[in-house]
């Protein structure tokens, strides 16, 4: 700001990008810039003795990016010095037109092009003044184009945008409007987690009605082991609040816990608590056609998870398994940190985790046919036995509830030492008595690594890079397969789209 001049107010406002800090000029171009650090910045500049913009405005310009965190970010700084952060949709071709509105005042601009490091190209920065009818109308252009180019798909319903809305709450529309043409798309926690607590009620509403003709009797087991007493306290609460459906409880805990006082005697919705030791036969304690299990430790139901799982397997009366999404939420309860989507069946990616879901739903029959579940002190019950039903002579199926249907509260990676031994223990029993494959430690802590034999006729093994101008990174990746790969029968296809950097053409050629 010129010191002693008051500045001209521009409707059209001209932006120079300067770096700031982690943000380093090529030689290559004026305009192209090589960012260093979690959060490069440049400092956004008006042309001299004009004010930065404030208000309704509509930021407009050119951002070519390269990197692996490609979100965008202006932060104007108000004359309290308070900082104010605004998500900025950049397509994958680098076009900024975003409406969103400044502080009044305005003494700093700074722009964050991407998070992490990479290479930025930055033109045409600029911000344009708004009138009231201006901002409704752009808004209102970019929810109705929007709206028609994504018919037809999940997109615009994957964040919440929809005609109604548009008309009763613009300002949200235009939100979720944005994050259809980010590139790519970031979806904040609180709209995730809300859009699912919406899905999941309407899902359950329709499961409820499917079965208030036949109420089902859920057998639904608990495992108390490592947990504490207000988490068996916390888990118990969960399963009362699910719809009112008969419902037989039994919770594993190991003999003279104290956490066994928390469940000995407890009534609801006329059903009754037992208390069992992991030696004790699970197949035994239920009537109906569906089990369902959880730690007490991990997890806790969400209202109707347990009418969910019953619907589906009502629908898929052949499946062993109904595996269900989940979510991890942080320390204070309130936004989603991770979600982990399952799948109808992927046994390389179960076998790898260890892990099959924090909430799980098994045909009762078919565990009879197994044995049973198996508790034990180690707490990995599900997981052997989802295992055990795979080899099972029966035809295995297993589907998935498309719903986060249960709240982890440790992070999905937690497990102790004793619980990882145990699960390892099962996938080798697993492979031993399937393929023959060895169980290794994975890299990471808490999963596993199947080592295959291999045939004596090695299958050729074609690797696919798609590069455009990634030089270093191309090199890298091809020269460590070289090196580092011991596996002789493979190809390395490159899928160029139109590079055109110098040393990356001639590396290519």
């Amino acid at each position: 700001m010129t010191s002693g001049k008051a500045l001209r107010r521009a409707r059209h406002t001209v932006l120079t990008a300067e770096p700031l800090h982690g943000v380093a000029r090529e030689a290559s171009s004026p305009d192209s810039f090589r960012c260093e650090g979690r959060e490069p910045t440049f400092r956004l500049r008006a042309l001299t003795g004009v004010a930065l913009p404030c208000g309704r405005i509509a930021f407009s310009g050119h951002c070519d990016r390269r990197g692996a965190d490609l979100f965008a970010t202006l932060i104007a700084v108000d004359s309290q010095e308070k900082e104010h952060r605004f998500a900025i949709p950049t397509t994958r071709a680098g076009r900024i037109e975003h409406v969103l509105r400044l502080p009044d005042v305005v003494i700093e601009l700074r722009f964050m092009p991407l998070e992490g490091p990479g290479h930025v190209t930055l033109r045409s920065l600029a911000a344009t003044r708004l009138t009231g009818l201006e901002t409704v109308a752009r808004m209102a252009g970019w929810i109705a184009f929007d709206l028609w180019t994504f018919r037809g798909t999940a997109a615009c319903t994957d964040v919440g945008l929809d005609l109604k809305r548009s008309l009763t709450d613009l300002d949200g529309a235009y939100a979720a409007s944005a994050t259809l043409r980010a590139f790519p798309p970031r979806v904040p926690a609180h709209v995730r987690a809300n859009l699912e607590s919406e899905r999941t009620h309407a899902a359950a509403s329709d499961a409820l009605a499917r079965l208030a003709k036949d109420p089902p009797c859920i057998t639904l087991v608990i495992s108390g082991l490592r947990a504490t007493a207000k988490e068996l306290h916390d888990a118990l609460v969960a399963v009362e609040s699910q719809t009112r459906l008969p419902i037989e409880t039994l919770v594993v805990v190991t003999p003279g816990s104290a956490v066994s006082e928390v469940v000995e005697g407890r009534h609801w919705h006329g059903g009754l608590v037992r208390v069992a030791s992991p030696n004790e036969a699970l197949d035994a304690v239920g009537s109906g056609s569906l089990l369902v299990h959880f730690s007490a430790h991990e997890a806790a139901p969400v209202p109707d998870a347990l009418a969910l799982l019953e619907a589906t397997h009502r629908a898929h009366p052949g499946a062993a398994v109904v595996t269900t999404d989940e979510v991890c939420v942080a320390n204070s309860g309130e936004a989603v940190e991770e979600r982990c989507r399952g799948s109808a069946w992927n046994a390389e990616r179960i076998e790898a985790s260890l892990r099959v879901g924090t909430l799980t739903g098994f045909s009762m029959a078919r565990l009879r046919d197994v044995g049973g579940m198996r508790c034990a002190a180690t707490g990995e019950e599900a997981f052997d036995a989802t295992l055990r039903l795979s080899r099972a002579p029966a035809a295995f199926q297993a589907v998935h509830v498309p719903h986060a249907l249960a709240i982890a509260r440790r992070a999905f990676d937690d497990r102790t030492p004793e619980e990882t031994l145990a699960a390892h223990r099962s996938l080798a029993a697993h492979h031993a008595a399937t393929s023959g494959a060895a169980v290794r430690p994975g890299l990471v802590s808490g999963t596993a690594h199947v080592a295959y034999p291999l045939p004596e006729a090695l299958p050729k093994v074609s690797i696919l890079i798609p590069s455009r101008d990634a030089f270093t990174m191309v090199h890298t990746c091809i020269e460590s397969l070289r090196a580092k790969t011991a596996y002789g029968n493979y190809e390395i296809v490159i899928v160029d789209n139109g590079s055109r950097d110098d040393d990356a053409v001639t590396y290519l050629r």
